[in-house]
């Protein structure tokens, strides 16, 4: 019988501090797996920058942080190393003259790490991490396998973001490193679908997968009748309202997530039933979100808050009717390709919290699902009204549709699949294969 092969996890320019997503997708995902297949080695080696928010204004949150990530992956008796890159936490997306500070003086450092615990392969989240990886693996001639997971189109959110211009050196150099990356890779992850179709357009690589997030259906779960109208009643809900939500950062101007788009949706969302209301979480700032409700006069029927913990987002979400993934108004070829890949993790929980999704179109991954499931409806911005006729179809056959989102949350976002999705691919990568 084969040896269960050791597994490093390496993330690298991240602050795994007071971090969601980190502590779902990295931690909940590791203890996932470890729980799944206890015979896997696992170490997880982070990679953070030396000047950072932590490491300058709140240490004392940084020692906390780092002692919670031990804690709670030493539940399955999963190891955590942390290693000080010579970097700025805000150079993440890196220009050229920043760039190799992210390698500077890392590689002997990894290539013992990876030795002395003769890693079998290693998983590598993001650009910064599997480049380190290759480098070290080349530098030294090593035999590990290495699973390249993409988490997102580096390069191109790096320009959405204005780190760099468009047509820039910077940018070039980032698409260099995503070639390198991608042919080399002996495996390619990827978070939804419409996003391995593109790696696919780019790289001769075949060896590339569909695992996407993971969302913790333990917890994102509908509620019981007398548990939803409870919290229903907590926030003012009475029982006919028909409840629009919408979870995560959200901007007035400039944002992943706009509030105009969101608006939009929503006045589509009123014309399909008489009593509706906006439920708005979201830790961005509250004031201009506020000011610009009431300037067109939705305030009055808008809930605004701020999830603190995954818990109260699950609680927020059972007090809704649906779930909106808004977006901001797309205006050129990059943007559309950035968004034809994006899934956002929120849709795992809106579906496995029942919820039929309302979806701007240019989310691709997500509204491709949507559609092709019947658990929603999506739209072009410009003609947020096409819903409408859809809605008035799925309020007539709710609860079958809500719990078929139920199903397909199960099916896509579960941790415990996609550990053993991450399982085969380790032991196929382990195998030779």
């Amino acid at each position: 019988m084969p040896q269960p092969p050791n597994i490093l996890y390496l993330t690298w320019g991240e602050v795994p501090i007071k971090d969601g997503i980190y502590e779902n997708q990295v931690l909940g995902q590791l203890l996932e797996i470890k729980r799944t297949e206890p015979g896997i080695n696992f170490s997880l080696l982070a990679g953070i920058p030396i000047i950072n928010r932590y490491t300058t204004i709140e240490r004392a949150a940084y020692q906390a942080g780092i002692k919670k990530i031990e804690q709670q992956l030493g539940v399955e008796e999963i190891p955590f190393s942390t290693r000080w890159i010579g970097a700025m936490a805000k150079w993440f997306h890196a220009k050229r003259v920043h760039f190799p500070f992210f390698q500077l003086g890392q590689l002997r450092f990894l290539q013992r790490f990876i030795q002395q615990r003769e890693i079998d392969v290693v998983h590598c989240r993001g650009y910064h991490a599997a480049y380190v990886a290759l480098r070290t693996k080349d530098m030294y001639k090593l035999d590990f396998r290495m699973l390249f997971d993409t988490r997102g189109l580096f390069p191109e959110e790096g320009l959405l973001a204005n780190y760099y211009a468009r047509g820039s050196k910077d940018y070039a150099n980032w698409k260099r490193v995503e070639q390198e990356i991608l042919d080399q890779a002996d495996a390619v992850v990827n978070v939804s679908q419409t996003f391995t179709e593109h790696i696919r357009s780019l790289t001769k690589n075949r060896v590339i997968h569909t695992v996407h997030t993971s969302t913790d259906l333990a917890l994102f779960q509908p509620a019981q009748t007398a548990q939803r109208q409870s919290i229903r009643a907590e926030y003012g809900i009475a029982h006919h309202d028909r409840i629009l939500i919408y979870v995560g950062s959200l901007g007035v101007d400039v944002s992943w997530h706009t509030l105009s788009n969101l608006v939009d949706a929503y006045r589509a969302f009123q014309q399909t039933y008489t009593h509706t209301k906006l439920f708005i979480v979201t830790r961005s700032p509250h004031a201009p979100i506020r000011t610009e409700l009431e300037k067109t006069g939705l305030w009055d029927e808008t809930i605004l808050h701020a999830a603190h913990s995954r818990t109260e987002t699950c609680k927020f979400l059972q007090a809704a009717d649906y779930g909106a993934l808004c977006y901001y108004t797309v205006v050129d070829e990059i943007e559309q390709l950035v968004g034809y890949t994006v899934i956002a993790s929120k849709t795992g929980e809106y579906l496995a919290t029942g919820l039929p999704m309302i979806v701007n179109r240019s989310v691709g991954a997500a509204a491709k699902m949507i559609d092709e499931h019947g658990i929603g409806c999506t739209y072009e911005v410009g003609n947020e009204w096409s819903i409408v006729e859809k809605l008035r179809e799925i309020d007539g056959n709710y609860e079958v549709i809500s719990q078929r989102c139920v199903e397909i949350a199960k099916q896509t976002f579960s941790a415990a699949k996609n550990a053993e999705r991450y399982i085969g691919l380790y032991k196929s990568l382990h195998e030779g294969n």
